[in-house]
């Protein structure tokens, strides 16, 4: 779904609400179950950065910040979604919700992360990045993959 300009993406806010569009409404409302799992069975250490494909509206992202930030202040949040409008809308959530969240530690991406060339491309200027690969973790709806693992 593509929701380039303000009233696609408000249609898109509602479609994640609705109970009927499965897949987004589990992803939403059971994804505290999948991070607390995550978060005490595969987590190794420090994440130096968490990277946040489809970031949506930030909601979701804010409770796995507020894990990390607790091991690692300096962490880096870059959220990818291919709308622009998505992306204020996360950030505005994001610094609602996470206040103390220093705006220099967040790289916001636009970009399609379904064109597998634009992620090569990604990866590669994480590990030419003062973060180390193996230091990141991403996740995209309620799957999360620890590079170090």
């Amino acid at each position: 779904y593509a929701y380039w300009g303000i009233e696609p993406m408000l249609k898109w806010i509602d479609a994640i609400n609705d109970q009927q569009y499965c897949l987004m409404h589990k992803s939403v409302f059971e994804f505290g179950n999948h991070w607390e799992v995550f978060k005490h069975s595969e987590l190794d250490g420090n994440i130096a950065a968490y990277v946040s494909l489809g970031a949506g509206t930030g909601e979701k992202d804010a409770d796995i910040l507020k894990s990390l930030l607790e091991k690692n202040k300096n962490m880096l949040y870059i959220p990818i979604d291919m709308s622009s409008n998505m992306i204020e809308e996360c950030l505005k959530n994001i610094n609602k919700i996470l206040s103390n969240f220093p705006t220099n530690h967040i790289f916001p991406v636009v970009m399609d992360f379904s064109k597998l060339n634009l992620l090569k491309k990604l990866k590669k200027m994480m590990k030419q990045s003062a973060v180390k690969w193996q230091e990141i973790l991403i996740s995209f709806y309620f799957f999360f993959i620890d590079i170090n693992t």
